[in-house]
């Protein structure tokens, strides 16, 4: 098979996704064990290596910031929550990604939902419309410049682009 190397690769992160969610049970594994490989090949089929653009250590590196993300994400939810005069000044903002369309721009979206008090409600084409619980912060700027981190993981160059 010629990207049987792939085919393993795969199928050993979804046996360890099954491991994760089943648990370590040996009679697990019956059922685990083909569905993760069934797993792996049909990601292959719609997904061949190289095609989705985006460099895997790369995109790793975007983890730690992800994780601070979440944990500031965490506490500026709870203060707001618990604040006796929440500063909550809900509104959209329209950013207009410079990322090629598909696995670039949706790990954008992904990446920048994490941010505290946001989240892209909708994508349209290069157009991205972000809720946030305070527009009088710099939201534009942020997103912005965490699409050039993501850019950094994807193989592509960024395209077009700038603020909508």
């Amino acid at each position: 098979m010629k990207h049987f190397a792939t085919l393993a690769a795969r199928s050993v992160v979804f046996t360890l996704l099954w491991l994760v969610l089943a648990g370590p049970e040996p009679f697990s594994l019956v059922y685990g064990l083909p569905g993760a490989v069934a797993a792996a090949w049909l990601s292959l089929r719609l997904t061949p290596p190289g095609s989705s653009g985006i460099r895997l250590p790369a995109a790793l590196s975007l983890v730690p910031n992800a994780a601070y993300r979440i944990l500031l994400g965490a506490i500026d939810v709870s203060w707001r929550a618990l604040s006796p005069t929440p500063r909550i000044a809900p509104g959209w903002v329209l950013h207009r990604s410079r990322l090629p369309a598909g696995a670039p721009q949706l790990l954008l979206t992904c990446e920048t939902s994490l941010f505290p008090g946001s989240l892209v409600a909708a994508r349209q084409g290069d157009r991205l419309l972000i809720h946030c619980l305070d527009r009088t912060l710099d939201v534009a700027s942020e997103f912005a410049r965490e699409e050039r981190r993501v850019a950094e993981s994807v193989a592509a160059p960024q395209a077009g682009g700038g603020r909508a």
